[in-house]
């Protein structure tokens, strides 16, 4: 979703205050992911 939706329309709008939200927001969902993914220790 990020490199074929917002991705282009943050190249083509780097200031879109939506598409910079949901970007945030789609870094802070694949970082919780991988903190689940990841083994306890």
């Amino acid at each position: 979703m990020i490199t074929g939706t917002i991705g282009p329309h943050l190249a083509l709008f780097p200031k879109s205050v939506w598409a910079g939200y949901l970007s945030d927001q789609m870094k802070a969902i694949e970082s919780t992911l991988a903190m689940a993914a990841r083994p306890p220790r």
